[in-house]
């Protein structure tokens, strides 16, 4: 491998952890092309510069993580050909040889006698089956496969998957082309966005994806002078908020005219029987009353009490 070996400490370890955020993971650089269905360019920006708190992990993350050993073993079944190596017989974070913000944490290594490979890991619920068709996986994986093969230098990767229980396996060949731009773009965001000793300028936000957290970012100013906004941005927004008015009422009716005809009954079919709606039962809210709480127990009510992040709220006059 032409890889540098950064870190040999175990995965997740405080020593791991400490270079995580000095870098682009190959997890992370779908995130920088555009191809990772939860997060945002601005979101890794706000992480990598330390202005929201990074994420550690959830049940499925937790859930991965129990799984990958028995994975990794059922790769090397299905591979009796093959030494398959993890930590800590291989380095737990490499560094691209030209550019060290491109990282990569391997699950595994394989190799014969004439090839040596990448191995990662994932796993997934039977909702995400759909992703995963005969020769498909989610782009994501893709990308981060490559990246892999960009650090290490190789020329191939598995991917190795338990999907709703199922196991599943992909190879992904080298693509140089692909990789000499991801790397460019790597490169470009770490310095531009990221590296403290680069300019550190905010990403172009997504305006769709991005839009709870915009406000955010920008404090409101009661003293600034009002934007003047042009005539094609006016209509557009007005059209827009006409035509969804329309749609939610329509919508409404049309409901309405289903239940009515449902009556009793929970559920509602088309003519072949596939499902068309149903009504599903909703539990009683229960509330506790704050202002109550407060005048009697002040003290738990402070402890209890968890203040979210300030924000603004849109409105569009009519």
């Amino acid at each position: 491998m032409t890889a540098t070996v950064l870190c040999t400490a175990a995965p997740t370890s405080d020593e791991w952890l400490m270079w995580r955020p000095s870098g682009i993971g190959a997890s992370e650089v779908a995130t920088v092309l555009g191809y990772n269905p939860y997060a945002t360019p601005l979101d890794l920006w706000l992480s990598k510069t330390g202005q929201t708190e990074p994420f550690t992990g959830n049940y499925a993350t937790r859930r991965g993580q129990h799984l990958e050993a028995f994975i990794l073993s059922t790769f090397a079944d299905e591979h009796p050909g093959m030494v398959v190596e993890s930590w800590p017989d291989i380095p737990s974070m490499l560094a691209h040889p030209d550019v060290p913000a491109l990282r990569a944490s391997l699950d595994g290594l394989c190799h014969d006698k004439s090839t040596t490979a990448v191995v990662e890991i994932k796993s997934g619920s039977a909702r995400q089956r759909g992703a995963w068709g005969d020769d498909t996986m989610p782009d994501a994986y893709l990308v981060q496969a490559q990246a892999q093969l960009a650090v290490t230098g190789l020329d191939v990767a598995y991917v190795a998957a338990d999907i709703g229980g199922d196991y599943i396996e992909r190879v992904v060949p080298r693509d140089d082309g692909f990789i000499d731009s991801m790397v460019q773009m790597v490169d470009h965001f770490w310095w531009n966005h990221c590296d403290p000793n680069g300019p550190r300028v905010m990403p172009d936000p997504d305006l769709v994806r991005d839009r709870d957290t915009l406000p955010r970012l920008w404090a409101a100013d009661v003293t600034a002078e009002p934007v003047v906004l042009g005539a094609d941005a006016i209509d557009r927004l007005r059209a827009a908020k006409a035509a969804l008015n329309a749609a939610r009422t329509d919508y409404d009716l049309a409901a309405a005219e289903i239940q009515a005809q449902m009556r009793e009954s929970v559920a509602a079919v088309d003519a072949a029987g596939d499902p068309v709606a149903s009504w599903s039962p909703v539990k009683a809210r229960e509330s506790i009353d704050v202002k109550r709480l407060r005048a009697q127990y002040p003290a738990i009510a402070a402890d209890l009490t968890m203040t979210g992040q300030p924000g603004r709220s849109f409105r569009v006059k009519s």
